[in-house]
Formats: structure tokens, sequence, C-alpha cells
């Protein structure tokens, strides 16, 4: 299953056809506090009742890299952790993303991440 067509499903569906769900008028970049620079992005990934670990997304032509600074252990136990690649002793971490996102966003980029640390919450519980 792709994640990110399936997050670009749910977030362009309108109001008006049943079953569907309506497109957020406020972007997941503003209502998160992301910032861009440039061709980067900054910013919390966050969950509910989980916490929120420091962000940053970086964009060269089409391809996205995605960054987390000291992301949960828990992260360990989920099956893309071989896609979490420790890039200094600061604490950062680049994730490879196996595809990019089929929309080109950024907010699509940060929906995944933080499906993955939701999801690596789920199997430590």
């Amino acid at each position: 299953m792709n994640l990110f067509d399936n997050w670009l499903t749910r977030a362009s569906q309108t109001r008006g056809h049943p079953g569907m769900v309506a497109r957020q008028s406020t972007s997941l970049l503003n209502e998160r506090g992301w910032k861009q620079l440039g061709d980067s992005y900054s910013g919390p990934y966050a969950l509910k009742k989980r916490g929120t670990w420091q962000g940053r997304i970086e964009k060269r032509g089409d391809i996205f890299t995605p960054l987390i600074k000291n992301p949960p252990e828990v992260v360990r136990l989920h099956p893309k952790f071989h896609c979490f690649h420790q890039t200094d002793d600061r604490g950062w971490w680049r994730i490879h993303l196996q595809r990019q996102p089929a929309d080109a966003h950024p907010a699509s980029v940060i929906a995944y991440v933080e499906q993955i640390l939701e999801a690596s919450f789920r199997l430590a519980e």
C-alpha cells in the first residue's frame, strides 16, 4: 500500500460525495507550524498524546528528503526503520523515501513520517 496515495486521496476529496472527506482549508504545514526557507522546510512532526519531534524536509529538484531529530526509540520496531540513517552526532536522522509523494507536496511527506511514528508507538503497546 502506498501511504502517500492514501493520504492524498483523503486530503483531496470534496464535500457533496457520500463517504468522502472534505478538503481541509488549512494546510498541514500551517497547521503544524512548518516554515519554508528556500527549498527546505522546518517544523515539528506531531502526534496527539505522543509528543513532537523537530523535523526538516530538504527538496532538491523533485526529491524530498525528510529528517527528524532524536526520533523516539520505538521507531526501531517499525519495518521501515531500515530507512532511517543517522546523519550526525547532534541527533539528526535522514529518512529514505522509497517513493516520492504523488502530489509533490511537503505536507504528504509530513503525513507519511507521522504515520510511521504513530505506527511505531502502536507496535510498542
